[in-house]
């Protein structure tokens, strides 16, 4: 370790409470700021954590003490925030989205090149050992080339109070919730999205400004395909946040919950369940080392609930990374260039589900 640094924590809700939490004892940290515009949300974090606060945004941007900022306020001020920051000699950890537009996104990386910044979007399945487990395996050869990424989620709605089903504060489901699973694909793949459809029923919960149902189909350029299927209306239980999961898995699958991957390869594919905790690896007749035979399971792994962050949305590996890495001095582990190429899809996906559905756009 090089030094400790003074970090603040820009929107102290609950996504901001959970990066307080994820990093107060870090070896790396000298002392916490918590800026929210709401007093009640600064009121919480203090009582609980015992941390500095203010409302002052330019408190914060002028204290040259403070080394590293993390941004866990609504997706619309994620790059208003971010840009202000590094103009100010900040090191910058933002939760995505990053850029509900192009324009957007082209200033963010505009100000990250101008000013030499540290930047990391909040990509956190890329820390989480189911998906690096998946990403290895990949990369390994195990199921030979990957030709086909299929998932499937479903969960419950966001309520009515909730700032995520407005337009303006999310920008779009795809931005808001499924960015995380086009960035995972993504990064499996190592391939660039060239094509794609984009197609989405009419919103079943009237309260909704952003979709409650999509489905998108893309090609990558090296041949492989995907598909994603989202509705945010099958699961009775009230209970969106999957990382809260039923005891009973069983029951939490059959009441809608679900999130599914299934990837296919040359030579064999990969099936991951997240709500029933497990991964299968196995060899299928593509394989010639099978001659004909039935497929064969090679490898299964499962978790228990408590190990559910650390599996599948693993924020705290993520978080504690970032301060490691500005305070140490090294690069961040996911480029902007990188994050910046998953949210263009957010943004092209949820531009031709409004204008263009049913059209195969080339990229």
């Amino acid at each position: 370790m090089d030094r400790k640094i003074k970090v603040a924590v820009l929107g102290c809700g609950a996504m901001g409470g959970t990066i307080i939490g994820n990093i107060l004892d870090s070896p790396y940290l000298d002392s916490i700021v918590g800026y929210d515009i709401s007093q009640n949300s600064l009121k919480k974090v203090c009582d609980q954590y015992g941390i500095d606060t203010t409302t002052d945004l330019n408190r914060i941007l002028s204290d040259s003490s403070i080394k590293l900022v993390y941004i866990a306020s609504s997706n619309d001020s994620h790059v208003p925030l971010s840009i202000a920051a590094m103009k100010a000699g900040k090191a910058v950890m933002t939760e995505k989205p990053v850029g509900l537009t192009f324009a957007e996104m082209d200033s963010l990386v505009a100000a990250q090149r101008e000013t030499g910044a540290f930047i990391q979007v909040g990509l956190e399945l890329r820390y989480s050992t189911i998906y690096k487990t998946a990403k290895e395996m990949i990369d390994k050869g195990k199921i030979g080339s990957p030709v086909n990424f299929h998932y499937t989620y479903s969960c419950s709605p966001y309520g009515e109070g909730n700032w995520r089903v407005h337009k303006a504060n999310s920008g779009s489901v795809i931005h808001e919730k499924l960015c995380h699973y086009i960035d995972v694909v993504r990064w499996w793949n190592g391939s660039r999205v060239n094509k794609y459809v984009v197609t989405s029923a009419q919103n079943v919960i009237p309260y909704f400004e952003i979709e409650d149902n999509v489905h998108v189909s893309y090609a990558f350029e090296n041949g492989a395909v995907s598909q994603l299927f989202f509705t945010m209306t099958a699961a009775p239980t009230g209970n969106s946040d999957m990382i809260h999961m039923s005891d009973d898995l069983f029951d939490q699958d059959k009441d809608g919950h679900k999130l599914n991957y299934v990837i296919t390869g040359t030579k064999g594919a990969i099936e991951i369940d997240v709500f029933q905790r497990q991964l299968r690896a196995y060899r299928h007749a593509g394989d010639p080392a099978l001659k004909g035979e039935a497929a064969e399971i090679t490898q299964i792994i499962k978790w228990d609930k408590e190990q559910d962050h650390e599996y599948f949305h693993n924020t705290c590996a993520q978080n504690r990374d970032i301060i490691k890495r500005v305070a140490n001095g090294e690069p961040p582990s996911i480029l902007i260039e990188d994050a910046a190429e998953t949210m263009r899809l957010c943004v092209e996906f949820s531009d031709a589900q409004l204008n263009r559905p049913w059209q195969v756009i080339k990229r």
